[in-house]
This record gives C-alpha cells, structure tokens and sequence, in this order.
C-alpha cells in the first residue's frame, strides 16, 4: 500500500499547488453487471464454469487546463455465490489528459480506458470484470489512424512473488473501407525463484479488415483477417524459443442490434506452456496466458459462433446479450453473455440544460 499513499501524496501536492479558480470539480461511476456462463462439458480445451457479478468504480477529482485532471476512487467487485471475500475493493488513482488527438492516463486507472481492438487470443471474454489497469497508457488518434501504448504491472518483488508486467499496443491506419493495423502484447511472467525463472511472452497479430457497412443497409459489415504470431520461452527449462501461429479470419454482420459474428482459428496450439508445473508444482495457467483457453487447442482448428443483441440505448448505458457455440476440434460448447454497462459524469447533466421557466 504504499505505492498507492506515494501516488495519493502527490496528487495533493499537485491540486495544492493549482489556483482556486483554475480547478473544477469532476466526477465518475462505472458500473458493469455481467453473467458469464460457459457449458463445455464434451470438450477438451476449456473448462465449464460461471462468473456472475458486478464492478463498480466511483470516483472523483479535480480538473484543471485544457484536458488535465487528477481522479481517485474505488473500484468494488463482487461475485455473487462468493463468500470470502464477499468484496473486493481495489484504490483507483490517476492522472490523465485528454484532448482529440492525443490521451495519457499515469496511475491505477480503469481497464476500460484501454480501446485497441485486442482480439481473444490475446484477452479473454472475463477481461469485462477487471476494473483496474496499473501503470501508463498512451493514445495518439485522428479520424483515419490510431496508436495506443500502455504498460499494466501486475505484481511487484516480495518474498514469494516476482515482478511480473504486461505491455499492449494496438495501431490502425484506415484507407477508406480497407484497414490496415495491429494488435501486440508481451507479457514478462517471471515465477518465483531463481532469477532464470522466466517466461517470455510475446504475441503480434498484424491483420486488414474490409468495411462493407456503407454499401449495404448493414449497420455492421466487416471481414477482418491476419496472422498471430507468438515468440515464446521458458528459460526456467531452457525450451529455447517456441513460435506457434496460425491465422485468425472474422465477420461480423449487424443489424438493429440484432448481430451475428463469426471467428475461426487454423494453426497451431499457442499456449504450449499452460501446463508446465512451476517450482511450487502449479500449473502456469491463466497467470501466464490471459487470453481464451480454446486458442491452447491442439487440434489445428478452432472456431466461435456468436449470435447476440446490442441494442443503441444511449451514449452512458449499453447492454449486449448473447449466445456463443464454441467447437475446438475435438467437441462443442456453448456460452450465454449478459452485460449491462453504465458511465455516468457531470457531462450527462451538463448535455441536459436548464429547464426554462414558464
């Protein structure tokens, strides 16, 4: 925690040192509802479970300048069915400046900061639930290109913990209808023990993608594609280098909410390590691959099915429902999504006006 007091230290050193009436009060509530379910009983790859629960994340701060502001707050989880702990709370403390063409966040600051198009190999669908993002990002946009940059540390050096951090990068340059970009991720799991104990970890998945939408009544109409590359090393048992690949092709197609997308896998197994035991006997896992389980399938072939509804209710709440069938080469799954969304701030009122009188 004292990372956290350091961080909280010096915000007020900074709002100390601000005029008065250069300062303006800001403030935020995220919240996010979700259901989870997956039923992959005749599968091999992925296991079933449910996670069913809510994230809430208040906060408030000061803003100052053409974009500047300090935020700090709480983000609360809780799990439902889950008894210890019956919450978890984590601080959320952040500098930001925004402007149209260029972002940066520094601090402890909401996962959904993070916009980059980060296909499943690279986040799983339970990326919904995790509030809190800690370190930098970084965002360059404009109407026909994007970078974004940002660094997520995940632990820090203890008696039984190593450092472990993640970095993620997406950019796209657009050409029209055609798209050109990236999606990157390396992630630095290092083990407990020896300083050998190190995983490296790094994905990159170049793609295109062809925007029909404008040509058709279509609301959504796009075919994306590219090749995912992965770089990978266990120096705790000197592998050497492993690169498996495969390419990755999806559709989407839209239309008054109602939507059907298509993603299909061919290559091969890009987790090789998920379980290799470490010193402790315990399996690598999801501590060291973060993203959908059934890009671990050794068959050669993987491909998700998704029919959902999102419908457009407004700029601060979104809800999606949907329904996934799953095959990883070996058998079939299915999962059913339910997530309601909510971003609330003095924008909304601001938008709303004064009511004139009679």
């Amino acid at each position: 925690m004292r990372a956290y007091s350091l961080i909280a230290a010096l915000l007020l050193a900074i709002t100390a040192s601000l005029p008065l009436n250069a300062q303006k009060l800001l403030w935020d509530v995220g919240f996010r509802f979700g259901l989870d379910n997956r039923e992959y009983a005749s599968m091999e790859t992925s296991p079933s479970f449910t996670a069913f629960g809510a994230v809430m994340t208040p906060k408030a701060g000061l803003g100052w300048g053409e974009g500047h502001s300090i935020m700090g707050g709480v983000a609360v989880e809780r799990y439902f069915g889950q008894v210890t702990p019956a919450l978890k709370v984590s601080p959320v403390l952040y500098y930001q400046y925004e402007s149209p063409g260029f972002s940066a966040y520094a601090g402890a600051l909401p996962m959904n900061k993070l916009s980059g198009e980060y296909p499943r190999a690279f986040m799983d669908d339970m990326i919904f639930f995790d509030p809190v993002l800690e370190g930098a990002l970084f965002r360059y946009r404009s109407d026909s290109w994007e970078i974004e940059a940002s660094v997520d540390w995940l632990s820090c050096l203890d008696t039984d913990v190593r450092e472990r951090f993640a970095v993620y990068s997406y950019g796209r340059k657009d050409f029209g209808f055609f798209r050109m970009g990236y999606s990157m991720m390396m992630h630095h799991f290092s083990i407990s023990g020896t300083l050998k104990n190190v995983v490296d970890n790094v994905w990159l998945y170049p793609f295109v993608r062809f925007d029909f939408s404008g040509m058709t009544p279509l609301s959504e109409f796009y075919v994306k594609g590219g090749w995912i590359q992965t770089f990978q090393n266990d120096r705790a048992n000197n592998t050497g280098y492993l690169m498996p690949g495969g390419f990755q092709g999806e559709l989407v197609l839209e239309k008054w909410g109602v939507g059907i997308s298509e993603t299909v896998y061919a290559g091969k197994n890009l987790q090789p390590f998920f379980n290799t035991p470490d010193a402790n006997g315990n399996m690598y896992g999801t501590e060291l691959y973060f993203g959908d389980r059934f890009y671990g399938t050794s068959s050669g072939i993987y491909n998700r099915t998704e029919l959902y509804y999102a419908p457009k209710i407004g700029r601060f709440l979104s809800v999606q429902i949907a329904f996934a069938v799953h095959y990883d080469g070996f058998g079939w799954g299915t999962q059913q999504l339910v997530r309601l969304t909510a971003d609330l701030n003095g924008d909304l009122f601001k938008t709303r006006g004064k009511r004139k009188k009679p």
